[in-house]
């Protein structure tokens, strides 16, 4: 664990006014907590988690001051979407080459999958298929994974308009037990609403009708845990109404 961890935690502690002997009781004897706050030590995960909610502060939150507001994620996710409505076809290109050379020294999967989604983005805007690999990439981490988190929900969401409608039947049936074992947690929660409100999007627009009650039912069933949401119970409303006029027409 970086060691600057603690000096950022001391000064969230003394910000919040909580005494050190309260913050660290159990978990990092005084001169551990000296140590620790001065920056000479770190700590284990379990007594890091201990502290941040003593602190009343989500690991999101405190990842956020650590970066100093800075998201690598969202700057990729941002550049790549302004380039793809000006159809900048030569940003999205170095996108892509960024990407690849972040992931030849990293290795971290999240910058194949950007370059994957950026290369389908081109195709997008230039009428044609040329990047297959980079759709199967995508599909093959989705499928294969069996723990899906917020990375997995989100990379699902991101990019389900480049799959077929099997695809995502079969996609959604493995990771929906997964997924539903963090709907309490909001972040989650608003996610898991967004993928079954583009679902019945993408089926109704492509005039693809299997299923379509199903995932009403789990959005219904989804309803009862979100009462206090407006606009998700106004999504509901919209999707009823709007499958019973298919049903009456078909």
């Amino acid at each position: 664990m970086n060691v600057q961890i603690g000096s950022i935690i001391r000064e969230i502690r003394i910000n919040k006014n909580i005494k050190s002997n309260v913050l660290y009781k159990e978990a990092l004897s005084r001169p551990s907590a000296v140590k620790f706050e001065a920056g000479e030590s770190d700590t284990t995960v379990e007594r890091f988690l201990i502290i941040l909610d003593r602190l009343n502060i989500t690991l999101e939150e405190f990842a956020s001051i650590y970066k100093k507001g800075e998201n690598q994620d969202l700057s990729f996710t941002s550049s790549y979407t302004q380039a793809f409505y000006k159809k900048d076809i030569t940003t999205l290109n170095a996108i892509v080459e960024s990407t690849q050379q972040l992931y030849k020294s990293s290795k971290n999967q999240k910058y194949l999958h950007y370059g994957a989604i950026v290369s389908l983005l081109i195709d997008t805007v230039q009428g044609n298929f040329c990047h297959k690999e980079a759709k199967e990439i995508l599909q093959d981490y989705l499928m294969r994974c069996e723990t899906w988190g917020y990375y997995e929900l989100t990379l699902f969401i991101n990019t389900l308009s480049f799959y077929s409608n099997e695809l995502i039947d079969i996609v959604y049936r493995n990771a929906k037990n997964n997924l539903l074992k963090y709907n309490r947690l909001p972040r989650y929660r608003n996610e898991f609403s967004v993928l079954l409100f583009n679902i019945l999007e993408k089926k109704i627009s492509s005039a693809d009708y299997r299923y379509l009650e199903n995932y009403l039912e789990e959005l219904s069933n989804f309803k009862n845990q979100n009462k206090d949401i407006m606009y998700f119970q106004a999504m509901v409303t919209y999707f009823t109404n709007l499958i019973n006029i298919i049903r009456i027409k078909t």
